[in-house]
């Protein structure tokens, strides 16, 4: 892309972004590197045979990132970023197409359908069969980022990654969601905070 960045006067990035979106692409961040998130010991047989059995979970398309992003009324960046960290899935649930906010080890997933209509009988969001509740999402288990953003609800993950795309922070806070006010995280998610600014 030299010459393309010389003839326009711009820098390399720029000029990427511009050839891009000229030839009808868009351009996915950089995946960034990712420590293995913890084990988990609360698992049951039970709950691995259930989700054996979860729909397949892909990644989103760029429509559907799109579609997302404008049903939370969030800068596209924000449903980027979660699918980058492996926290925002796309799966058919139910017979409809829904975004999953999961745990990176995929052992919690919560579906809300794309439309925006509720999920059965009046839910707004359903946890998928075998999930393991308590389990946050996001990428807080990854300690080589000093600061963690300590969210509750798949939307407000969503909603955490786009602020600090917007800030400039992706190298330096991370994202702690739990998918219900009740839940008590494990010890180990807890343990991962030490030493760590959070809010």
């Amino acid at each position: 892309m030299d010459f393309l960045s010389k003839a326009l006067d711009i820098p390399a990035q720029e000029a990427i972004r511009r050839f891009v979106e000229m030839a009808g692409g868009y351009r996915m961040p950089a995946p960034r590197p990712k420590l293995a998130p913890e084990p988990v010991r609360e698992d049951t047989d039970d709950k691995r045979r259930k989700r054996a059995a979860w729909p397949a979970m892909e990644l989103p398309t760029e429509e559907e990132l799109e579609a997302v992003a404008a049903l939370r009324r969030l800068p596209v960046e924000g449903p980027q970023w979660a699918a980058i960290d492996g926290t925002l899935r796309m799966a058919t649930v139910d017979g409809v197409r829904c975004w999953i906010i999961r745990s990176t080890c995929g052992k919690n997933a919560q579906a809300r359908r794309l439309d925006g209509q509720p999920l059965g009988e009046n839910l707004k969001a359903k946890t998928l069969a075998g999930s393991i509740a308590t389990l946050p999402v996001g990428n807080y288990h990854d300690t080589r980022w000093p600061a963690v953003a300590l969210v509750e609800g798949g939307p407000d993950v969503l909603a955490a990654y786009a602020g600090i795309y917007r800030l400039g922070l992706l190298d330096t806070v991370a994202v702690c969601g739990m998918l219900g006010a009740s839940m008590r995280p494990p010890f180990g998610a807890v343990a991962t905070m030490k030493g760590r600014r959070h809010r």
